[in-house]
């Protein structure tokens, strides 16, 4: 397998990853069953805008710095204490 391959089977598992946890805090009561693959792909769809506003800012640390913060807050309200 060239590198290629290697970091789509890299992100396919960070994917399958993701889900699984998500999947595991819906088992818990954490999270409702029925919402936990949708919440999945609107995590995802934030982390992607996210990534972008980093690569094009002017201070990329500065702003990764309030990616993580925003993260944190955004998972923190989802799950709850």
């Amino acid at each position: 397998m060239d590198a290629q391959g290697r970091e789509a089977c890299a992100q396919g598992l960070g994917l399958l990853l993701f889900f699984g946890a998500l999947w595991q805090l819906a088992a818990e009561g954490k999270l409702p069953a029925q919402t936990s693959d949708m919440l999945a792909h609107l995590i995802l769809a934030a982390v992607g805008e996210a990534a972008l506003l980093i690569a094009r800012a002017e201070d990329r640390n500065a702003a990764l710095a309030a990616g993580e913060a925003a993260l944190e807050i955004l998972l923190d309200r989802l799950l709850g204490p």
